[in-house]
């Protein structure tokens, strides 16, 4: 069976299982990088691999691993499923905010923070991730809200 079959067989199964029997998971946690499946505090192709095994039932859970399960459910709808691959691809492709990426380089790390320090004293425009605890504006709470997504 050469790989373009498989990878159709998997794609159809997927498609599948999302129609007949999406993945509940749990609440949204503020130190959630939502897209971030791996854990890895940043989105990436990586991530698509892990929410599509978790979709089809085949992800191997690691001690420490529910973070990256809510992580999996990247448009916050509280179920993984091909929606979340799609929000993922669209993070990647800059069409949809990583909230807690201040600077928009796809990872949230120091440099988030430091960000949106400059941003709420007002030295640097504002952007729509720095709002990482998503209320609506750039302040002191999205900085600890950022702190927390890095220190998992």
């Amino acid at each position: 069976m050469s790989k373009a079959t498989i990878f159709i067989k998997v794609l159809v199964v997927s498609v599948l299982l999302v129609v007949c029997s999406p993945i509940q998971v749990f609440a949204l946690d503020a130190g959630v990088i939502l897209g971030d499946a791996d854990g890895n505090n940043r989105v990436s192709v990586g991530d698509i691999t892990c929410i599509e095994r978790q979709i089809l039932g085949i992800y191997q859970t690691v001690p420490g691993a529910s973070q990256y399960t809510l992580g999996s459910d990247a448009n916050g709808d509280n179920v993984t499923n091909m929606k979340d691959v799609i929000w993922v691809e669209r993070q990647i492709l800059g069409l949809e905010t990583i909230y807690g990426d201040a600077n928009g380089d796809c990872i949230v790390n120091q440099k988030d923070v430091d960000c949106v320090i400059s941003m709420v004293q007002g030295l640097t425009p504002e952007t729509s991730g720095a709002d990482a605890n998503r209320d609506g504006k750039v302040s002191i709470t999205d900085i600890t809200t950022i702190e927390k997504m890095i220190s998992k």
